[in-house]
């Protein structure tokens, strides 16, 4: 029983040595990465047609670099790529909502400042110029009636209008603290998302075992294309580099040009594999049993 079980051992190492020899070396980049779109969480306002845009986007890069076709889109099967919404986005939507408002606000209320000064200014002026002309009467021992009544409806008028402007001043200090509490809020809004970044800095991640990308965080649409990148990046087998310019940076930016880095790493992931290794390994296991025989 132990020879059959010897020479089928041999037979199975027989046949996997013809395999080998036929099939000596495997070339990774000489099969693509196959994806396909899978669910897009509709808080994050991103339709399936701009998804597949990004995705394409980020796969060209690879692409070119390689002067082939390493990832591109498929049926249902192979690499999953999903958009999952979490606190980080809704945090990132509320930011950006609070900033746009606040722009918005701040945009109006300089015009509203500017407008202000510049009454003020020429408020200013009048008052001299009346102040002027009351000097010059009281130098000659008083006004002819006329000019009298003519400064005091001036002066009536002047009184009036820095009453105005009492009154816009006092708005426009109400409405700067109301910003500047909206700041406040927005401040803290942005402290909350930091820590939960600091917690949970991936913005996306690539599961092997589950052959599933899953991006969680989008702010910007160049952002989004370097972390389908970065991900895809990952399923072609490369890891992280040390370039904080590069794609495969284990921390995310706006870039969308491969580095250096990235490139030699990408060289590296289509590196030739020896099958041979594994026969040999089949034999260390196989002549250790058999001395066990």
């Amino acid at each position: 029983m132990k020879l059959v079980k010897t020479l089928l051992l041999l037979l199975i190492i027989s046949a996997a040595g013809y395999y080998l020899a036929t099939h000596l070396y495997y070339y990774p980049c000489n099969h693509p990465v196959i994806y396909h779109l899978g669910t897009i969480d509709p808080r994050f306002k991103l339709s399936n047609d701009a998804a597949l845009a990004d995705i394409s986007a980020a796969a060209a890069l690879w692409n070119a670099a390689a002067a082939k076709t390493l990832i591109q889109p498929g049926s249902d099967i192979g690499l999953t790529i999903n958009f999952i919404y979490d606190a980080r986005q809704g945090l990132a939507s509320q930011i950006n909502s609070a900033e746009n408002k606040t722009d918005a606000q701040k945009a109006a209320m300089d015009k509203r400042i500017a407008d202000f000064n510049a009454r003020a200014a020429d408020f200013k002026k009048q008052i001299q110029a009346l102040n002027t002309q009351i000097t010059y009467w009281n130098s000659r021992g008083g006004a002819p009636s006329d000019v009298y009544n003519q400064l005091q409806a001036q002066s009536r008028d002047l009184e009036a209008e820095g009453r105005q402007l009492q009154s816009e001043a006092a708005a426009l200090n109400q409405s700067a603290a109301d910003y500047n509490a909206q700041i406040q809020d927005l401040n803290a809004s942005i402290t909350s998302l930091n820590e939960l970044l600091s917690q949970k800095p991936e913005e996306g991640i690539y599961a092997a075992d589950r052959q599933v990308i899953e991006i969680y965080f989008v702010t910007t649409k160049s952002e989004l294309i370097h972390t389908l990148a970065h991900e895809l990046g990952h399923a072609l087998g490369i890891g992280h580099v040390a370039d904080p310019k590069a794609i495969m940076y284990a921390y995310t930016s706006q870039s969308q040009k491969l580095a250096p880095q990235d490139q030699s790493a990408l060289a590296l992931a289509c590196q030739k594999v020896n099958r041979l290794s594994y026969l040999f390994g089949l034999l260390k296991t196989v002549l250790s049993h058999g001395s066990q025989i």
